[in-house]
């Protein structure tokens, strides 16, 4: 028996999963724009995540995200050494992993519970 999560219930899980791709990018040279982008990007998707994270009531990921959100901030920017940097986003990118399977954990939990989420694998037919 397999539970089949409904797209918009995984999207939080794919914007995790596409800004750790993002940074995890980072790790290679790029023009300062793509910084700045990351930045953007990074900071917006964060206070997202910790809305729907709150939503979902998964208190430890909120003040996670907005510890992230601050310090990819593009307003007040926090200077770091490009060393410490690859780090930062290094842990950052591992986070967004674990917040993408955690996300998506709950969210699929009130679908298990809906019978008309599961879908019959081939071959086990009722009689």
């Amino acid at each position: 028996m397999t539970v089949r999560l409904p797209f918009l219930l995984r999207l939080p899980a794919i914007e995790a999963l596409s800004i750790a791709f993002l940074l995890w990018a980072a790790l290679a040279t790029h023009p300062y724009g793509y910084y700045m982008f990351l930045r953007v990007w990074t900071c917006a998707a964060c206070v997202h995540l910790a809305i729907k994270s709150r939503r979902l009531g998964i208190k430890y990921l909120v003040g996670i995200f907005c510890g992230v959100a601050v310090l990819y901030n593009p307003l007040i920017r926090v200077h770091l050494t490009r060393e410490l940097w690859i780090v930062v986003n290094l842990a950052t990118v591992a986070f967004f992993i674990f917040a993408a399977g955690a996300l998506t954990l709950r969210a699929a939990a009130p679908a298990r519970m809906d019978t008309s989420a599961v879908v019959e694998e081939p071959g086990s037919e009722k009689s």
